[in-house]
């Protein structure tokens, strides 16, 4: 039974790169330009007839390691800003 699954997944896999397109090819191709970022709204201060930037955002940055020596404990670094950025 472990050969005859192991047969079938190894054709199933042999057929995908066979039959793979163009746009297959490319969305699977690694883009060292590719980024994303967490954004996170907190609140709105007032309002808009008060302020011109009335609703307050924050960037967050989650790091993971690749090796957890401590997993009940948690780090969080606050620091001053402003709020130029539109």
């Amino acid at each position: 039974m472990y050969q005859i699954i192991l047969s079938f997944t190894l054709i199933i896999l042999i057929i995908n790169q066979i039959y793979s397109t163009s746009l297959d090819d490319y969305v699977n191709t690694p883009d060292p330009t590719y980024t994303w970022k967490h954004l996170i709204t907190s609140q709105q201060w007032f309002n808009n007839s008060f302020s011109s930037r009335s609703i307050w955002w924050h960037y967050m940055i989650i790091t993971v390691p690749n090796i957890l020596r401590r997993s009940n404990n948690a780090f969080m670094l606050i620091v001053g800003g402003n709020n130029n950025e539109p």
